[in-house]
């Protein structure tokens, strides 16, 4: 994995809130996507949950 130094952006106010908004798109988009994944799965009924007790 490649690190990146963002410690110069940190310090200008306005690349800090453009940081922040695209961090917060980023994973409200994930979490999103990943609850129509396992809304999809369930009313399909490819949702498998693991049961360790077959009984």
């Amino acid at each position: 994995m490649v690190e990146a130094d963002f410690s110069p952006m940190e310090s200008e106010p306005d690349m800090q809130v453009a940081m922040d908004s695209l961090m917060q798109e980023l994973i409200d988009e994930v979490t999103l996507g990943l609850c129509f994944e396992v809304h999809r799965s369930c009313k399909t009924g490819a949702f498998f949950v693991a049961d360790p007790d077959p009984e």
